[in-house]
């Protein structure tokens, strides 16, 4: 996966080098080379930038950590444990970072770290596996996201109120 800055300055993905472990690149559009954010250990292929561009969250192990790094090196910090999925995720300009836990509901955590909230649930009566790939909408009262659902062979598009929980 790769995830863009806002302002299309900064672009940060998972590499899989020939040997070693895997790594995050960071292309930064004012310089020539690319550069390493560290190894990423167990950390799966999803990343995010934040919107300043100065982060990058992604999830590790699984069940997943999601976690975040800063673009200028240090240590990451853990947002959730134990909890999220590599399927997506959206840090919005709204502070929070929106991603899928492993029940498969659609949940946040505000960028610096506690409470998640949990916005929507899957419809498993109707073959809703998981909400996934949140594409979060102006405003940040609703999200463009996509149903997971293989027992009907494939996954639908759908709008999702944040205030209602309701999914259309």
């Amino acid at each position: 996966f790769v995830s863009t800055s806002r302002d299309a300055s900064r672009l940060v993905y998972f590499a899989l080098p020939p040997q070693g472990p895997p790594i995050f690149r960071l292309h930064d559009a004012t310089k020539l080379e690319t550069q390493s954010l560290g190894a990423a250990g167990s950390a799966s292929s999803m990343v995010c930038i934040s919107p300043n561009g100065d982060w990058v969250a992604y999830t590790s192990g699984s069940p997943g950590d999601l976690r975040k790094i800063p673009v200028s090196g240090g240590t990451s910090l853990t947002l959730v444990r134990d909890s999220a999925t590599a399927a997506w995720a959206q840090w919005a300009t709204d502070g929070w970072i929106y991603f899928t836990l492993i029940s498969g509901a659609l949940a946040r955590v505000p960028e610096n770290g506690g409470d998640i909230e949990i916005l929507a649930r899957p419809d498993t009566a109707s073959g809703v596996r998981q909400i996934i790939i949140p594409d979060i909408l102006p405003g940040s009262r609703a999200a463009i996201v996509t149903l997971f659902q293989p027992a009907k062979g494939g996954s639908e598009i759908a709008a999702l109120e944040f205030s209602s929980g309701k999914i259309h």
